[in-house]
C-alpha cells in the first residue's frame, strides 16, 4: 500500500517531474509573458506546453520551444523575448 508521503518521496526522485519550474523568485505581480513552467522536450516530439504569468497555456511547436529554452536558460531572459519565440 502507497501512503501519501512515499508517493510525495517517488514523485521527488530524479526523472519523474515532466516539468521544468520557473516561479520561484517571482514578484507579484508577474510579467503575463513570463515562463513559470514548461514541459521537458521529451514529453512530445512536436513541442512543449508552458505556463505563463497571466496563467495562460500554450503549446509551442519545437523550433519556437528551443529558442524559448535558449532564452531562458543561456541569456536568463524571462520573460523571453518575443522576436525569439515567434
Amino acid at each position: 500500500m502507497h501512503t501519501p508521503e512515499a508517493v510525495i518521496r517517488s514523485m521527488m526522485q530524479g526523472g519523474r517531474l515532466s516539468y521544468v519550474y520557473l516561479g520561484a523568485g517571482f514578484k507579484q505581480p508577474v510579467a503575463p509573458d513570463a515562463v513559470l513552467a514548461y514541459e521537458r522536450l521529451s514529453n512530445h516530439v512536436e513541442g512543449m506546453n508552458v505556463l505563463f504569468g497571466d496563467g495562460h497555456v500554450d503549446f509551442i511547436p519545437l523550433d519556437q520551444a528551443n529558442k524559448l529554452i535558449t532564452e531562458i536558460q543561456l541569456f536568463g531572459h524571462n520573460p523571453p523575448r518575443a522576436e525569439m519565440i515567434k
